[in-house]
C-alpha cells in the first residue's frame, strides 16, 4: 500500500508537469483534455479510427475498472493528433495508467511518453521509433548475451518479434503488475533506455530454458514463458512478509537493469602478520643468581 501511494504521487506530480509544459509552451492556444474530447466528436472519421479504438478496448491485457474513460483517452489522443493518426499499442499504455493515476493524468502521460520519453515515430503508421528500439536491443544482445542469438537460430526464430512485442507495448501484459510497474518507474525516471535494460534483463533469465530446448515449440514457450508469471502468480501483488520477500527476488532477477558485465576479480587480500604481545615486565620470572633455579622435593 506504501509503494501503491507513494507511485500514484510521484506519477501525478509527472503528470501536472507535462500538464503545466504544454499550456506554458503553447499559451492561448492550449487545447484542454476535455476541449479535445469534444474535438474527437466532430473531427474524428467514426468509420474508421473510433470503431479501432473500440476494439482496442476490449483488447486490453489489464483489468480497467471504467472502460469509458479508457476509450475517452485513446479519443483524445488521437484529436490531438489528428496528422498522425491513431496506432494499436496506446491501449495497453492507457490501460496501465488508469490503474494508478486519474483519467485526465493518464492522458497527459501518455502525452509525455509518446513527446517526450519515447523516440519519434514510435506510435506512427511506420512505427519508425519502436523498430529502432527494437535494433538497439537486438545489438545489445549480441554484445552482452551472445549465446542468444544462435540457440534461436538452431530452431529457424529470430529475436526482433519477440523483442517487438515487448516493446510495443512497454511490457504491458508481459509481466505481472508489480514488475511492470518496477519497470514503468525506471521509465518514467530513466528514459527510454530501460526498455533495453529490461529485454536483456528477460533474455539473461529465460537463457537457461532456451539452451535446453528440444524442438521449436519448447525454444517459443522458453521465450514466453514470463508471461506465465502474470496469471500464474497474482499473490506477488498482494502485501505480506512472504509476498514482500518474493517480490524482492522478483527485482533483483528481473530489475537488475544494466547489462551483463564481466566481474572484475577480487582483490587479493594479504592477511597481516600476527605479531605477539610482549609480557609486562613484572610479569616476567626471574631466575635466580647462580644458574638454574633449584628444584625442592616434598619429604
Amino acid at each position: 500500500m506504501a509503494d501503491a501511494a507513494r507511485r500514484r504521487r510521484q506519477w501525478s506530480a509527472i503528470a501536472a508537469e507535462k500538464k503545466a509544459t504544454d499550456v506554458r509552451l503553447m499559451g492561448s492556444e492550449t487545447v484542454t483534455y476535455l476541449q479535445l474530447i469534444v474535438r474527437a466528436s466532430q473531427d474524428l472519421d467514426a468509420a474508421k479510427v473510433e470503431r479501432q479504438i473500440d476494439k482496442d478496448v476490449r483488447r486490453v491485457p489489464l483489468a480497467v475498472q471504467d472502460p469509458a474513460a479508457l476509450k475517452r483517452i485513446l479519443t483524445a489522443f488521437a484529436a490531438r493528433y489528428a496528422e498522425g493518426g491513431y496506432c494499436q499499442g496506446l491501449n495497453f499504455i492507457a490501460s496501465l495508467l488508469l490503474t494508478v493515476v486519474e483519467e485526465e493524468e493518464a492522458f497527459w502521460l501518455v502525452c509525455l511518453l509518446v513527446e517526450d520519453i519515447l523516440p519519434p515515430g514510435f506510435y506512427s503508421t511506420e512505427l519508425h521509433g519502436s523498430k529502432a528500439e527494437v535494433h538497439v536491443l537486438t545489438q545489445l544482445v549480441a554484445r552482452y548475451l551472445p549465446n542468444i542469438n544462435p540457440l534461436l537460430a538452431r530452431w529457424s526464430l529470430t529475436l526482433e518479434p519477440f523483442a517487438f512485442a515487448w516493446i510495443m507495448c512497454l511490457f504491458v501484459g508481459e509481466l505481472p503488475l508489480h514488475l511492470l510497474l518496477d519497470v514503468w518507474d525506471r521509465l518514467l525516471k530513466d528514459g527510454v533506455t530501460v526498455l533495453s535494460r529490461a529485454g536483456l534483463s528477460l533474455l539473461r533469465i529465460h537463457e537457461k530454458a532456451l539452451s535446453a530446448a528440444g524442438s521449436m515449440d519448447d525454444a517459443m514457450l522458453a521465450m514466453q514463458s514470463h508471461r506465465v508469471w502474470v496469471h500464474a502468480r497474482p499473490r506477488l501483488a498482494c502485501t505480506g512478509r512472504a509476498s514482500a520477500a518474493r517480490r524482492g527476488r522478483d527485482r533483483e532477477r528481473l530489475l537488475a537493469l544494466t547489462p551483463p558485465a564481466r566481474a572484475p576479480a577480487p582483490a587479493r587480500v594479504v592477511a597481516a602478520p600476527v605479531l605477539s604481545r610482549p609480557r609486562p615486565r613484572a610479569a616476567r620470572r626471574r631466575r635466580p643468581s647462580g644458574g638454574r633455579a633449584k628444584t625442592t622435593t616434598a619429604a
